[in-house]
């Protein structure tokens, strides 16, 4: 169907794959959000077991919570995620909203334990209208992808044009991620807390499979395998943090029981780097370069200067 070079096929190929995934995720985060809004009961939780990491298929630690419905029956279940890196504890409690004919459809309201180091200001968050930004360039690139089918046959002449603004398009969605992305984790650039990490457990993956858990994280490969680890460390106040390390490597194997630097964001401290703070402050760069590289190409590609 398609006269294209394997180039422009690949290229928009990828950004379809990125652009479905976070429509297909946004969309079902919003269902549920629908459908606890209509049926859903607040409660409060508390933690009555939390499981060991396991990693590289689980990078949090799974935990138990109990409740209660209207009826007073009392229900557990377990949820995989919700911690960020911060270790649960048992006896911790947490408000929560759940389905009552459902109550496995559970969600937390307000973690209390995702909470900057005492004495640090609270973290820079992306707010509602840079998500709606994210969301409104998803829809117009979903949107051109189906303008390409469009033209590719009543208007071959203006193929260029459409695949030239897809890659526009999807480099204005990578540049506004890594310029919000940079000012997020800027405390931890600049004025970070420092501690001595365990590394816990280590393994090797593929550097194409590597899938991003923070905006901090890089790959240092191009292709092969690499190596990945997870760090555990006390906060100031008590808190463990137990998460990936936010850097993968060919070169350099940790494993379990070796020691590494750590520097952690005090408003953010599930927000680390390892030793010098590299992928802190290469990240955002490169992250900036890519998207200002695939906005350049596409007008390039829409100006016809390239086959």
């Amino acid at each position: 169907m398609f006269d294209l070079d394997s180039g422009a096929v690949l290229l928009v190929g990828a950004i379809a794959v990125y652009v479905a995934y976070n429509v297909v995720k946004s969309l079902f985060a919003w269902l549920r959000r629908q459908w606890l809004d209509r049926r859903g009961v607040h409660a409060e939780a508390v933690i009555v077991g939390v499981a060991p990491l396991d990693p590289p298929q689980h990078l949090e630690h799974p935990f138990g919570l109990r409740f209660r419905t209207p009826s007073g029956a009392e229900h557990t279940t377990e949820l995989k995620k919700g911690f960020g890196g911060i270790v649960p504890v048992v006896g911790w409690r947490l408000p929560v909203r759940f389905d009552p004919r459902w109550p496995s459809n559970v969600e937390i309201t307000h973690n209390p334990y995702l909470r900057p180091i005492p004495g640090a200001p609270q973290p820079r968050r992306r707010t509602a209208s840079q998500k709606a930004v994210q969301h409104g360039l998803d829809v117009a690139i979903t949107a051109a992808m189906l303008a390409l089918v469009l033209v590719n046959e009543s208007f071959p002449d203006a193929r260029s044009v459409v695949i030239g603004g897809i890659v526009v398009l999807a480099g204005v969605r990578v540049l506004t991620t890594a310029v919000w992305s940079a000012g997020e984790s800027a405390a931890l650039r600049r004025s970070p807390g420092h501690t001595v990490a365990t590394v816990t457990h280590s393994w090797k993956e593929s550097a194409r499979a590597r899938r991003s858990s923070s905006p901090g994280d890089i790959t240092v490969s191009s292709r092969g395998r690499v190596n990945a680890f997870t760090v555990l460390f006390d906060l100031p106040d008590g808190r463990q943090v137990h998460r990936r390390a936010p850097m993968t490597t060919a070169l350099t194997r940790y494993e379990p029981g070796d020691e590494v630097d750590v520097a952690y964001d005090p408003s953010d401290p599930t927000s680390i780097t390892i030793a010098s703070g590299w992928s802190s402050t290469v990240a955002p760069a490169l992250g900036t370069g890519s998207g200002i590289l695939l906005i350049v190409l596409g007008l390039a590609i829409a100006t016809n200067l390239l086959p």
